[in-house]
């Protein structure tokens, strides 16, 4: 070995040094960044700057998807830029906010679009790296898969090459923030109650399962997917906002109680039968106004304590919002 680095520094040549890690998270430079890309297939950057506030709520959330993917032996690695530090490299990727997370694939940058706990992250990497769909083809395996999933979409194909499984597959590829699993097994149709030639969505609320009645195209199989996803009366935060808000729905009941009320249970047991009957054309949301932030929210409503329980109809197009009093 020493004849050999002897050799090396006679050419003018260094050994590559190993990079430091953070929790499982490498520590990136200007000086060690192609050298990271090289190594490594997978690999996902954020650019932060210590001081920011949204970098330092990310960071456990950073650091324990490292982790369990390392506890995998993941060919996935997840590293981090000090910015404020490597300014010339986090330009060079055109940095102007922080966070900025990057997706290496094959040295090859991308947007990061997922969420920021370690579970999003893990599932958006994992849809980046292997097949849209997983493949599941016994019971044991679709059963595991539905248990550790809050939701799960399955299609279930006598062909995984018809035009059908091809459409699903689309779609899955398209939706980054859920899980999904492809069989051709009737025994695991029959399992899961079901039939070959279908999709059924699986979920942890409300009625537990949702199947698919649509045509068999990556927009239909996406809005059911969309629609389905969401519990009939979904909890506003920081965090769902944006989930809440996208997709083909634009009309919204935001109802606004304290989940400390005393009648917090009745009226949300009221609000999900209602939403049932208008599933498909108004999507429920409570507004817990015993959170920190939903005063504000009812502030833009004009809406006081005394008004409490209330709710609002909201409808958006585009920049254009209308507000109504039911």
């Amino acid at each position: 070995m020493r004849t050999a680095v002897l050799l090396l520094a006679l050419f003018g040549l260094t050994l590559a040094a190993e990079i430091e890690t953070e929790e499982n998270v490498l520590v990136l430079t200007n000086d060690n960044f192609q050298q990271a890309l090289e190594e490594n297939q997978y690999m996902l950057v954020e650019f932060y700057a210590p001081w920011c506030g949204h970098c330092k709520a990310l960071a456990p959330q950073y650091a324990a998807a490292a982790t369990a993917l390392a506890e995998e032996n993941s060919e996935i690695k997840l590293a981090k830029v000090d910015a404020t530090e490597e300014s010339e490299l986090a330009q060079s990727f055109g940095v102007q906010g922080y966070p900025t997370i990057k997706f290496f694939k094959n040295g090859n940058p991308m947007d990061y679009s997922g969420g920021r706990t370690s579970d999003e992250i893990i599932l958006w990497l994992k849809k980046k790296t292997g097949p849209p769909a997983e493949a599941l083809p016994t019971p044991e395996d679709a059963n595991a898969f539905i248990e550790k999933n809050e939701v799960a979409v399955i299609g279930f194909f006598e062909d995984a090459e018809s035009e059908a499984a091809k459409e699903f597959t689309a779609a899955a590829d398209a939706e980054d923030t859920l899980s999904f699993g492809i069989t051709t097994s009737k025994e695991v149709a029959e399992a899961l109650e079901t039939t070959l030639d279908s999709i059924v969505l699986f979920k942890k609320f409300d009625e537990g399962r949702a199947v698919f009645s649509g045509d068999f195209t990556k927009e239909d199989i996406l809005d059911f997917v969309l629609m389905e996803q969401r519990p009939l009366l979904s909890k506003y935060s920081m965090k769902t906002a944006s989930e809440i808000f996208r997709g083909a729905m634009h009309t919204f009941l935001l109802a606004l109680y304290s989940s400390e009320s005393e009648d917090a249970e009745t009226l949300g047991t009221t609000l999900r039968a209602v939403a049932a009957e208008f599933k498909g054309k108004m999507l429920f949301v409570h507004i817990d106004m015993s959170l920190e932030d939903s005063p504000s929210i009812a502030q833009f409503f004009q809406i006081t304590e005394d008004d409490l329980p209330t709710a609002r109809i909201v409808t958006m197009a585009g920049q254009d919002m209308k507000k109504f009093v039911p």
